[in-house]
């Protein structure tokens, strides 16, 4: 499985270990019961207006299993503003090119009434699963769940995908029995009584705390180094929130519905070595009344044209969906960390909710490819927070000396020039674009800047987002999210450099834990404009440093040839 940065020491040549047709065979058994439930009730080709019902299940308790957009926003927005569908929708207000990912899938996509918001709403957002119960607690046997006012579901998993190497075990339930707990999944009328076919489990203790201390004025915060690497990168620690700044200590504090802005980094895999460098992206949402953050919005940008082994889908998601789904959830395989700026206005988080809304537009019709040097999950959401006029500092690239020496190694091992060009486009990238960790940390230690008024030099005059920034943030938390145990082995935090990559992994790459993948080709019909007839320009840095060498060789032998014998 590639990481955001894909293969950082190129050469394997991959093979799929399981056809995309398996994989999909093994959750459409879960998407059985769950359209299932779909069809029901009164479905239209836009979608479902109606609740969800589930039979006696429903009469259990009403205030704790509900349809998925009953409960809570979707993000930034009322759940009112979206109807519930499919990928295979007819007459959708949304472009070809995204529904056919989602094909089979539970997604939300906006009504037709577009009146309803001020502001543009995502197009589609990938839920999977059409029901929600919250205040759960799983018993002793974990076959059931049971509700807040003592009512008994039996519960079953969602299959693991085939290609998954490991999965939910008797540790997982372990972890997750004497708490309250959050399902999302289907309830499966086939079965008497209705069963809850759960897709993601989360723990609701996973949320800000309100009542925290106010940070000490008189002692520094700590630094995100040190937050991030904290107990071995905490993917056996307690979920842990932390306030790193505050505006107002002295006054109560009114967080309720305020939207936030997060950043969210996850760590490196413990059995991947091609994801040391961890994932990031960009969250948008609202704080929930007792610090929820549940259903807040991952805009997780991803490779669209591999089959990814865990079932991961590009898209904008619920926080649960993208950490905490049994299969694709970040949570199960390595520790993530969230800085969340919450907000007074809204303003802030809606210009960048909107902008990521369009770079996925662009992203599902194949406008441009995803690449992990050029275009990755850092660099695409980096590149919002800039467009929008947050000028985060450069840190440059790791070599161009290094990636140079590499280009010539690694074209000449490998008897492959794509291989030597892959190596110097890691090594000439700039840092902040290409290392998770390294965009966390450079746009969270100048977001503290430009909070503590400290931004503000005699070489930088803040935009006009820099200002909204340093108006409407009211704090800055920082969320330490714990590995969910399981049969996969134990994440650590990211690595920060090229450098720090190359200490963690084997020095032999024969010896690197690889996860094959399958491919994903996207339909040609299905393309708006082809990239192929794009002519790349002549001289590409390959180019130049294979006429370099030459340009020398030839003018020593030229000079050689005129030189006057003796």
């Amino acid at each position: 499985m590639q990481g955001c940065l894909g293969q950082v020491f190129v050469g394997h040549h991959k093979t799929p270990l399981f056809s995309s047709v398996t994989a999909r065979f093994l959750k459409n058994k879960f998407r059985a019961g769950a359209l299932g439930i779909l069809c029901l009730i009164s479905c239209t080709d836009v979608g479902i207006s109606a609740p969800i019902p589930t039979d006696n299940a429903a009469g259990l308790a009403k205030s704790h299993s509900s349809h998925a957009l009953s409960l809570e926003h979707l993000g930034l927005f009322q759940n009112a503003d979206f109807t519930l569908t499919t990928g295979n929708c007819n007459n959708c207000n949304v472009p070809q090119q995204a529904l056919w990912y989602f094909q089979d899938e539970v997604i939300a996509i906006p009504v037709n009434d577009q009146n309803t918001s001020s502001t543009p709403r995502p197009f589609l957002i990938w839920l999977s699963s059409p029901d929600v119960v919250q205040h759960a607690q799983l018993d002793k046997s974990a076959t059931h769940i049971t509700l807040h006012n003592g009512p008994k579901i039996p519960l079953k998993l969602t299959p693991q995908i085939a290609s998954n190497r490991s999965y939910y075990d008797d540790s997982t339930a372990e972890y997750f029995q004497n708490q309250p707990l959050r399902l999302r999944g289907a309830f499966d009328k086939s079965e008497q009584p209705s069963t809850f076919l759960a897709k993601m489990i989360w723990p609701e203790k996973f949320r800000l705390d309100l009542n925290q201390p106010p940070a000490k004025t008189s002692e520094s915060p700590p630094s995100l180094t040190t937050l991030i690497e904290d107990q071995g990168g905490g993917a056996s620690a307690p979920f842990h929130t932390q306030i790193v700044w505050e505006r107002n200590t002295e006054t109560a504090r009114e967080w309720t519905n305020h939207a936030v802005l997060g950043l969210m980094l996850n760590g490196a895999q413990g059995d991947d070595d091609e994801a040391h460098g961890g994932h990031f992206g960009l969250v948008t949402g609202r704080v929930g009344p007792e610090g929820q953050m549940a259903d807040w919005t991952m805009n997780n940008f991803y490779d669209l044209d591999i089959e990814s082994e865990k079932g991961i889908i590009p898209s904008m998601l619920p926080l649960d969906h993208y950490l905490m789904d049994l299969n694709s959830g970040q949570s199960y395989y390595r520790p993530s960390y969230l800085l969340v700026a919450i907000l007074r206005q809204d303003r802030i988080a809606q210009k960048v909710q909107t902008a990521a809304q369009t770079i996925f537009e662009e992203f599902y019709r194949h406008d441009f490819l995803y690449h992990h040097a050029k275009a990755n999950c850092t660099g695409l959401s980096i590149d919002i927070l800039r467009s929008q006029g947050w000028a985060l500092p450069m840190k440059g690239p790791t070599s161009y000396l290094k990636a140079i020496g590499a280009f010539y190694y690694v074209a000449a091992k490998e008897q492959n020039l794509t291989s030597g060009e892959k190596i110097y486009d890691y090594l000439t990238q700039e840092q902040t674009r290409l290392f998770p960790r390294m965009a966390f940390e450079t746009a969270g230690q100048d977001l503290l800047a430009i909070v503590q008024g400290t931004a503000e030099t005699t070489n930088r005059t803040l935009t006009q987002f820099e200002r909204h920034l340093q108006e409407d943030i009211e704090a800055i938390v920082f969320v330490r999210i714990p590995q969910i145990p399981s049969s996969r082995a134990l994440g650590a935090d990211p690595v920060l450099t090229f450098n720090d990559y190359q200490a963690r992994v084997p020095e032999d790459r024969n010896d690197w834990q690889i996860v094959p993948v399958a491919s994903r080709p996207f339909p040609e019909t299905l393309r708006e404009q082809s990239l192929s007839n794009a002519q790349p320009p002549f001289f590409t840095p390959t180019m130049m440093l294979l006429i370099f060498p030459i340009s020398i060789i030839s003018s020593f032998l030229l000079f050689s040839s005129l030189r006057p014998r003796r």
